[in-house]
């Protein structure tokens, strides 16, 4: 997948290490299918994320386990392009209307929205869904499995990724998705 060179810049990246290689690659060869990232902490899949946040036209949807990750995000992301925020405790119809590009969400938030049917929701092109292994965490795993089967339903692209994935042939199967998975850790 070919970068923009002033995303790298955007992102303070200098060079891209070989496992955001060959996952951009494998993205540019597979445009329609989804993506399952398993590879250790510190690799980069997070910058993997930004990267597709900032080169994805249509909105793109983020969603992550803690308020605090969508916080962070939002904060490398707001100055180069239109950022909502959508975690918690926050009134039934805050997301009725969302002008912005990039949605960085909970998991039960998003399961929430996606429940209430917006028009907006149609104009998203691709769901990321980080720490994917909490798929299988009690509780915390029904709305990740909501917000799968909502985006094969209305054919979103997805990209999820984890660390650690338990399962990796049944969440493979179910979405239809190329796994590629990394084993070194770059940081120590």
């Amino acid at each position: 997948m070919q970068i923009p060179p002033d995303i790298l810049q955007k992102l303070d990246i200098k060079q891209l290490n070989d496992y955001q290689k060959l996952v951009l690659e494998k993205i540019e060869q597979n445009p329609n299918r989804n993506i399952l990232l398993e590879a250790p902490t510190g690799v980069g899949k997070t910058t993997l994320f930004e990267i597709l946040m900032l080169t994805t036209q249509k909105k793109v949807v983020y969603v992550s386990p803690l308020r605090a990750l969508a916080t962070q995000e939002s904060l490398r992301l707001e100055k180069h392009d239109s950022v909502r925020v959508a975690v918690g405790d926050v009134y039934v119809d805050d997301m009725e209307q969302v002008p912005e590009r990039i949605i960085l969400t909970t998991y039960e938030k998003f399961d929430s929205t996606i429940r209430r049917n917006y028009p907006w929701l149609d104009e998203i092109e691709l769901v990321l869904i980080d720490e994917i292994h909490n798929l299988r965490a009690g509780k915390r795993g029904i709305p990740i499995e909501l917000i799968i089967q909502w985006a094969l339903e209305n054919n979103k692209k997805l990209v999820m990724a984890s660390a650690t994935i338990p399962d990796v042939s049944r969440i493979v199967e179910w979405t239809n998705a190329i796994h590629i998975p990394w084993s070194a850790r770059i940081v120590p």
